[in-house]
C-alpha cells in the first residue's frame, strides 16, 4: 500500500476519533449524576482503601476494580460530574481506536474505518461512554484484550520477524487487558474467559509459549 493512501486513511480515523470524541464530550458534565453513579459514589465515604473494599465495594455486587479507581480518583479530583465521568469518556474515545485496530487486522482497513464510525456514532455506547460505571471500561478492556490476543496468535509474517520485545510488549498489553476485564465488570471477565479458552484451539509451536506464559499470569494476578 503506497504512503499516501496510509495517509488518507490514518486522516480518516483521526476525523473519526474527534467526532466520536465531539459526540461524548458534549454536554457530558451537564445531567445530574444517576442513581448507579450516585451508589457509588456514596460507597466511596471511608476513611481508609481496605474499609472502602470491605464495605463499599464488595456490597456492590461487582469486581472491585472499578471503585477502587474511583476511591483514589475522587480524592485526587473531586466528586463533580465533569471530573467523575471524565475517565469513562476517554474510555469510550479510545474503545473507537482498538475496535479499529481489531478489524483492520482481522479483515482490512477500509472495514476498520467503518466499524469505527458505527462505534463513534451509535447512541448506546456514546450514552455509556459518560457514565461513571464499569461499562465503558469495560468495553474498551474487552477490544485491548481481543487485539493483544490477536497479536499473539496471529502474527503477521512481519511480526514473526520482530524482536523477543515485541512478543513481551503484546504479551503485557494481553496480561494487564484481561486482567483488567476480571476487576471491571463480571460480564467482561466472562467474555475474557470465552475468548482466552478458544485461543486454545488456536495454539502452535510459535505462539504456545507465549500464550501459556500469558495465561499464567493472568491466574496468578487474579
Amino acid at each position: 500500500m503506497s504512503r499516501s493512501k496510509r495517509n488518507t486513511e490514518a486522516f480518516f480515523l483521526l476525523i473519526i476519533l474527534l467526532i466520536g470524541a465531539a459526540f461524548r464530550f458534549y454536554n457530558y458534565y451537564v445531567w445530574s449524576l444517576s442513581n448507579d453513579e450516585l451508589s457509588a459514589l456514596t460507597r466511596l465515604n471511608f476513611s481508609s482503601f481496605s474499609e472502602m473494599i470491605e464495605k463499599g465495594a464488595r456490597i456492590d455486587g461487582h469486581p472491585v476494580g472499578v471503585q477502587s479507581f474511583l476511591f483514589y480518583w475522587v480524592k485526587l479530583f473531586g466528586e463533580s460530574e465533569a471530573s467523575l465521568r471524565l475517565p469513562f469518556v476517554i474510555a469510550g474515545i479510545l474503545s473507537i481506536l482498538f475496535v479499529y485496530l481489531i478489524a483492520e487486522r482481522w479483515f482490512n482497513r477500509t472495514t476498520g474505518l467503518f466499524v469505527a464510525i458505527s462505534l463513534a456514532c451509535l447512541q448506546f455506547p456514546i450514552l455509556y461512554s459518560q457514565l461513571a460505571r464499569p461499562y465503558s471500561p469495560g468495553l474498551l478492556f474487552s477490544l485491548s484484550m481481543v487485539y493483544f490476543w490477536t497479536l499473539i496468535l496471529f502474527p503477521t509474517k512481519q511480526n514473526r520477524s520482530k524482536s523477543y520485545t515485541d512478543s513481551k510488549t503484546n504479551i503485557a498489553g494481553f496480561v494487564i487487558s484481561t486482567s483488567a476485564c476480571m476487576y471491571t465488570h463480571y460480564f467482561a471477565f466472562m467474555f475474557a474467559g470465552i475468548v482466552c479458552f478458544t485461543g486454545l484451539l488456536f495454539i502452535n509451536r510459535n505462539n504456545s509459549r507465549a500464550y501459556i506464559i500469558s495465561g499464567i499470569i493472568i491466574i496468578l494476578l487474579y
